[in-house]
């Protein structure tokens, strides 16, 4: 079953938030030099990408088969 939508949208900007303040005052060499917040982006990113893999992936599939079904081949 598919998740509303406005709940995709609520973890969008938790994991936003979430980013913001583990970057928050610090700069690229502080990142760069922070495994702990490199892995807190990292872990927020990876379950945003899981959920629209989780969430559009197939229809996104779907739709590209039948355009390109539907497509002339050559066509751009």
């Amino acid at each position: 079953m598919r998740r509303d939508s406005r709940a995709f949208l609520i973890d969008v900007v938790e994991a936003a938030d979430a980013i913001l303040e583990a970057v928050n005052g610090i700069d690229l060499d502080d990142y760069c030099n922070s495994r702990l917040i490199r892995s807190s982006v990292g872990r927020e990113f990876i379950a945003l990408v899981w959920g629209v893999i989780h969430s559009y992936l197939q229809p996104l599939r779907s739709a590209c088969v039948c355009l390109a079904a539907n497509s002339e081949p050559g066509a751009h």
